[in-house]
């Protein structure tokens, strides 16, 4: 397989277990194009039979993701600050539906070509990107500036 796929599932339980459920959808479907990983910030409780098809999927309990997201071809999730920003930093392609929250506006984070409305969108998308990535070739692992450094630098300007 040639990409990889990281879906992220946070938020309520509803949408994990949706993106969960496109996880396992995926998996079976780009089985010759891409690794498919099911990214969650914590053990999930099982629930009940909601497993079932799901347990074609690999989950990995990972935070924060930017630890792993160099060797990602495209990130699927929501809209969510984290997930948006960690994308745009390391120019990583992603895929979002946004949700409704009381606090925040997912809708107006994304940009028109990393938005999709629905979850049957958000996998024909995914479909699409991974057939794209599959024809460019290997991702060239690009780095990225980090915060930190960029912090300090400017801290220690102010005393030097």
């Amino acid at each position: 397989a040639g990409s990889i796929v990281a879906v992220i599932g946070c938020g309520k339980h509803e949408e994990i277990k949706e993106l969960r459920e496109l996880a396992s959808a995926l998996t079976l479907q780009l089985a010759e194009r891409a690794e498919v990983r099911f990214i969650t910030p914590a053990l999930e409780r099982k629930q009940g039979s909601s497993e079932g098809a799901s347990s074609q999927v690999t989950s990995l309990h990972l935070w924060p993701f930017l630890q792993a997201i160099r060797g990602v071809s495209v990130i699927v999730g929501s809209g969510g600050y984290n997930t948006v920003h960690e994308a745009r930093a390391t120019g990583t392609r992603l895929i979002a539906c946004p949700r409704s929250r009381l606090y925040d506006r997912q809708d107006r984070r994304l940009r028109r070509q990393e938005k999709v409305l629905t979850i049957a969108d958000m996998h024909v998308s995914v479909v699409a990107a991974v057939e794209q990535a599959w024809a460019e070739g290997p991702r060239r692992v690009t780095s990225y500036p980090n915060g930190a450094t960029e912090a300090v630098a400017a801290i220690e300007a102010l005393y030097i």
